[in-house]
């Protein structure tokens, strides 16, 4: 049998610097322990994201200028 890829989507909107933290700490599981793909789709956050990920060149990253909603976030990072 084959085994199908998996992907995790994280829609997110962060403000604090401690919630980047947070968020560094959740991407480095998911890419080093698990090793699967992570779509990254930032709902126009205003902490600066983009400074922690050029750790994972491999996160695929969407963003939006303003803010829509989590449930905008988790739709258009699905359609990618």
């Amino acid at each position: 049998m084959r085994e199908q890829p998996v992907s995790i989507i994280i829609p997110m909107y962060i403000t604090t610097d401690e919630e980047v933290g947070w968020f560094d700490e959740a991407l480095k599981s998911a890419v080093q322990q698990i090793g699967c793909e992570v779509v990254v789709y930032d709902d126009g956050s205003t902490a600066d994201i983009q400074g922690i990920l050029h750790k994972y060149p491999k996160v695929v990253y969407m963003r939006e200028e303003r803010n829509h909603g989590a449930s905008y976030a988790r739709n258009q990072a699905v359609r990618l």
